[in-house]
């Protein structure tokens, strides 16, 4: 059985359709919902852009949106049905015998439904004549029908073999629609079935849809159940992503079509693990059905869980400024890296390398998982460009993440021999990796760490910083054995790189002793951060803790933060080039990241400078 066909709709592209069509081709799709405006707005004819798409590979699946057909006004629907009509005959010229059908907004929209199945009815009658269908949707602020459940039953009581419904899993679960429903939709009305994932909030539904959708695994709705539940209904159709965001309407095209792939790979990845469950629970679901469906779903290997990093890679000034703060905080040299200034604790590596540049970066991450051959595995079929290197002393494959980060599969753990220990208290090993994104490749940045590095998304948060707002999403292993947290800063900071690539960027150890640490950094004069009084007169306040204690806190510059019984100690040093190493420590099960104190460093960071 053939696997599922991915689609996309141009909407959810920036550029011209010409140029949507090519990034389309490129990512791996194999059909595109033509969104009306972007034919409008082409030069090209649709004969035209019909050839175009025969050349690149491309099926046009969809032609959307029509809207606000019924009404209730006799003349006003005769113009609406044979504004169909030219658009039926435009659809001829395109090649493609499906139109998206919105339910109606207008205060003119039919109420009764057996006169709107009625009018859908006309409308079937008028798209035969062009060798057309309909796809009738419920939008999730239609005026009379904003339920797919009701949008299905109107579709089925027009009683037309040209009128079927559309599903939309933004329009469903925005509103908090049950999902289940869609299992008691026979599966030949679904003509059509377009997907949207969208982060979690509170706002009206219109501008949420207009403005914030994604794709799936980038938010946080259960995509995944309405695609699923479709299969098992009967639909056979493609999987089609329709995505509005303001952010995709700017980024690169090109970026943006790969992820879009790559999101409804994962998507299908995550369905059959749902097949699974539902075979161990039985619910509303026949043997033969799941393996029909999972048959459907396009093979992606499993997930391995990451368990820990190996080393850590910086690009480095050429005067080797990073390399001496690492001397400095006091990790020991390894003098076996021929072509990189190396460093080791227990078994895990560190390495600065001279890459011409005029700032230090994070350039490479080596993940340990169960099998780094499977892994490999995986990042191919999820639509990464697997790569041979030499790391460790053995030969790895490696991927890049969206920021051109080198990610490496290493062995669950690395043989280091007998390896020196650096003279740092407490140094138990690196708590996170905190890499900074260019604006336009933040939420492809997630869903990498979620579907290729197999790490899962924690809550999200918005950092007050002196010239804006830094969006912060932390990654992690179930187990916190790898924690990655992306990072978006404000323009003014992101102007020291490109683009915002070389923005501020830290590696966290965490420790078991930080008074401890910190006490060692300062007696070997590590340029450390300071906030200032303020901050502590607030944590005095704020705690209620001894004076002793907030007088050892501050005469070393650790922050604090605290959520129930759990403590979180942080010490940071100096930014050099683009980077500046952090130093924790977790008391009675912490988990998160200090974001109450990021708004504080931030501003200490931006009156200190990055150290000369």
């Amino acid at each position: 059985m053939p696997t599922l066909e991915t689609s996309v709709a141009t909407v959810s592209l920036s550029g011209t359709l010409v140029e949507k069509l090519e990034a389309a081709s490129a990512a791996g799709f194999g059909a595109v919902e033509i969104f009306e405006h972007d034919l409008l707005a082409s030069r090209q004819p649709p004969e035209e852009i019909r050839r175009r798409c025969a050349d690149l590979g491309l099926r046009i699946n969809l032609f959307q949106p029509f809207r606000d057909l019924d009404s209730r006004d006799p003349a006003r629907l005769a113009a609406n049905l044979e504004r169909a009509r030219r658009k039926f005959g435009l659809m001829e010229r395109l090649g493609v015998d499906l139109m998206l059908v919105c339910s109606s907004v207008g205060d003119d929209a039919v109420a009764d439904r057996d006169e709107l199945a009625a009018q859908l009815h006309t409308l079937g009658d008028a798209a035969t004549e062009h060798g057309a269908r309909i796809a009738y949707e419920a939008l999730a602020w239609g005026r009379h029908v904003d339920d797919y459940r009701v949008a299905a039953r109107v579709a089925q009581a027009a009683d037309h073999p040209a009128v079927g419904t559309c599903l939309d899993s933004f329009h469903i679960l925005s509103r908090g629609i049950d999902p289940a429903g869609i299992l008691d939709i026979p599966g030949a009305l679904v003509f059509f079935l377009q997907l949207a994932d969208a982060p979690r909030l509170e706002m009206d539904v219109l501008p949420w849809s207009r403005h914030y959708r994604c794709f799936p695994g980038q938010g946080g709705l259960d995509v995944a159940s309405v695609a699923l539940n479709a299969l098992l209904a009967g639909y056979d159709g493609p999987l089609s992503l329709e995505v509005f965001n303001d952010t995709f309407r700017q980024a690169p095209a090109l970026q943006t079509a790969r992820d879009a792939h790559r999101s409804l790979l994962h998507l299908q990845d995550v369905m059959r693990r749902r097949i699974g469950e539902r075979r161990s629970s039985g619910v509303r679901a026949a043997a033969h059905e799941l393996d029909r469906v999972e048959a459907m779903l396009a093979p992606v290997a499993p997930p391995t869980t990451p368990g820990g990093l190996a080393f850590v890679e910086f690009d480095d000034e050429d005067d080797g400024a990073l390399a001496g703060l690492i001397d400095r905080v006091g990790f020991a040299r390894d003098r076996t890296a021929p072509d990189a200034t190396a460093w080791v604790h227990e078994d895990v590596w560190l390495a600065t390398r001279p890459s011409g540049a005029d700032r230090a970066r994070v350039s490479g991450l080596g993940v340990r998982v169960p099998d780094p051959g499977r892994a490999a595995v995986r990042a191919r079929q999820l639509g990464c460009e697997v790569v041979s290197v030499e790391a460790l002393g053995q030969p790895l494959q490696a991927v890049d993440a969206p920021d051109t980060t080198r990610v490496t599969f290493c062995p669950p753990r690395t043989p280091v021999g007998d390896p020196a220990h650096g003279g740092v208290p407490g140094l138990l090993g690196i708590d996170h990796v905190a890499l900074t994104q260019p604006w336009y490749e933040f939420d492809g940045a997630t869903l990498f760490w979620k579907a290729v590095g197999g790490l899962d998304s924690q809550a999200s948060n918005d950092v007050p910083d002196p010239y804006g707002l830094v969006r912060s999403q932390a990654m992690t292993s179930c187990g916190r054995e790898v924690s990655v947290v992306l990072n978006v800063q404000p323009r003014r900071a992101a102007e020291e790189g490109p683009s915002g690539r070389d923005g501020t960027q830290h590696v966290a150890f965490a420790t078991s002793d930080l008074l401890a640490t910190a006490d060692h950094l300062l007696a070997a004069d590590v340029p450390l951060l300071h906030v200032g009084d303020n901050y502590y007169e607030d944590l005095e306040a704020l705690y209620a803790v001894p004076e002793d204690q907030l007088a050892a806190w501050r005469s070393r510059g650790i922050l604090v933060d605290q959520t129930g019984r759990g403590r979180y100690l942080q010490l940071f040093t100096r930014t050099v080039g683009g980077v500046f190493l952090e130093f924790v420590q977790r008391v009675d099960g912490y988990t998160g990241f200090g974001a109450r104190n990021a708004p504080f460093r931030l501003a200490a960071q931006s009156r200190t400078g990055p150290e000369a």
